[in-house]
C-alpha cells in the first residue's frame, strides 16, 4: 500500500512540474528507455544529474552506492506513466524521484 501511494505521488509530483522542456533536454521518457535498455549514457547522464542535485534536491545517506541508487531510479521510473514523463526533463525525473526516496533534512532554527 505505502509503495502504491509513493508511485501516486510521485505521478503527481511530476505532472505538475515544469514543462517548459526544450528540445535539447533529455526527456523523462528517454531515461525509462534507457535504463530498461541498460544504456552506459543514461546510466552516466543518471549519475549527473544525480551528482548536480545532491544536497539541494536529495540528499543520500552514508553509504549509498551510486549502483544502487542507479538501480532504484530504473526501478522507479518504470511505474511512473510515459505521458508524465514525456512533459519533464531527464534531470528532473531523476531528482524528484531522489527527492521522495531520500529527501534532505529540514534546517532546525535556532
Amino acid at each position: 500500500m505505502k509503495k502504491a501511494l509513493t508511485i501516486l505521488a510521485l505521478s503527481a509530483i511530476l505532472s505538475t512540474a515544469s514543462t517548459n522542456v526544450n528540445a535539447e533536454f533529455v526527456s523523462g521518457v528517454a531515461i525509462k528507455e534507457g535504463l530498461s535498455n541498460g544504456s552506459v549514457a543514461t546510466i552516466g547522464y543518471v549519475l549527473g544529474a544525480a551528482d548536480s542535485l545532491t544536497g539541494s534536491v536529495w540528499c543520500p545517506p552514508k553509504g549509498l552506492q551510486a549502483e544502487t541508487m542507479v538501480l532504484y531510479v530504473a526501478e522507479t521510473i518504470k511505474k511512473i506513466p510515459n505521458k508524465t514523463l514525456e512533459e519533464i526533463s531527464g534531470d528532473v525525473a531523476v531528482g524528484v524521484i531522489l527527492k521522495a526516496a531520500f529527501p534532505c533534512p529540514k534546517e532546525t532554527k535556532l
